[in-house]
């Protein structure tokens, strides 16, 4: 959600696959709106399944957090830990920390009820841990902060990866990484039964779920470690799309079908799937996906992505103002404002913090 696709590790359709993601989740949020539950659960499995989307964004962070780490690690031999974080903090805090302190007003003023402990976590890039700890009150609206589970997940990530990955020997990278995705589905199935509070939270906590982001730093792994010529190989053209596209679509059934166990596997099938169409688009570079995927308003939508989701909790989500925007106003003015945050939030204090930075 809040990684560039610019520079040296960009492939293309990389904003307008973003794109999509953000609308499958906007759909998922539109309830208040729309009678989104009225879809076929077969069809909602794709187009309204938040979930998704949200592991489509994690496996994008991962496969280019990745590929800018090993790019630099190439090039002059280090990970440059100071300018990553840096570039982070100019990406990642301006537009999140405006949210909060929006919330924070709306706290103020009386609109909005949310504990202290709970708006701490929040800040401190901990929400998804939140279920974990009696910090609620009755009666608040701590929803406009459930969707922060995420880029807290995505923060944690920037956290560790970056100090682990120099440690691990360049030759068995691809294997520790597919050690690591094979153990998650084992933790979330230990901690579902050990730890049954945390079951809600199974594929939010870091712990448990990384595994989401992971297969992006898979496919980032592969690439840089198979050929181009053997990957066709591997990933037939005709035969491989229709394969990822209905194990993305699966992912999504078996959550819907199995009553909340698809959370212990479904994360699985959809990484592996996500991770299959990255590499399959590096391969081909297909004129299909060229024609959905690089059309100008949806790479415009996954340009701003960061922006909408984090705005839209306030506008989608919670219901007062839903119900005022009403079914036809509600989406423009999720993206206007998110227009608005980009070009005069996001881009200005990016350049600014980066001059700071010297990043």
């Amino acid at each position: 959600m809040s990684v560039e696709s610019s520079g040296p590790a960009r492939i293309p359709y990389l904003d307008g696959l973003r794109g999509l993601s953000i609308i499958i989740v906007l759909v998922n949020h539109s309830g208040n709106i729309w009678p989104v539950e009225r879809l076929p659960w077969w069809a909602s499995c794709l187009v309204a399944n938040g979930e998704l989307g949200v592991r489509i964004f994690f496996a994008i962070s991962g496969f280019l957090i990745t590929q800018l780490l090993l790019t630099e690690e190439a090039s002059i031999g280090k990970i440059d830990l100071r300018r990553f974080y840096g570039r982070r903090i100019a990406r990642i805090f301006p537009v999140f920390y405006l949210f909060l302190l929006v919330v924070l007003l709306g706290i103020w003023i009386g609109t909005f009820r949310i504990g202290g402990a709970a708006f701490a976590a929040a800040g401190l890039y901990l929400w998804n841990y939140r279920f974990l700890f009696p910090i609620g009150e009755q009666g608040s609206n701590e929803i406009l902060l459930g969707h922060l589970w995420s880029l807290s997940m995505e923060e944690q990530f920037y956290l560790i990866w970056p100090w682990l990955l120099p440690f691990i020997p360049t030759s068995g990278r691809l294997r520790v990484i597919v050690i690591a995705l094979a153990v998650a589905p084992l933790l979330r199935l230990a901690f579902h039964f050990m730890l049954p509070t945390s079951r809600v939270g199974l594929v939010s906590m870091f712990h448990t779920g990384y595994d989401q982001i992971g297969y992006g730093v898979l496919a980032a792994l592969v690439i840089r470690s198979i050929p181009v010529e053997k990957l066709k190989l591997r990933l037939p053209f005709k035969a491989t799309l229709p394969i990822l596209v209905l194990g993305i679509w699966l992912s999504g059934a078996i959550e819907v079908l199995s009553h909340g166990l698809g959370v212990l596997f479904g994360p699985v099938l959809a990484g592996v799937s996500v991770a299959g169409l990255l590499l399959w688009l590096f391969t081909y570079r297909p004129l299909g996906a060229s024609l959905l995927l690089e059309n100008a308003v949806l790479r415009w939508v996954g340009l701003v992505s960061y922006s909408v989701y984090l705005w839209q909790q306030l506008l989608l989500v919670w219901p007062t103002s839903a119900t005022f925007l009403g079914p036809v106003m509600a989406w423009p003015a999720v993206f206007g404002l998110s227009a608005i945050s980009y070009y005069i939030i996001e881009q200005p204090s990016r350049r600014w913090l980066r001059k700071i930075f010297r990043v």
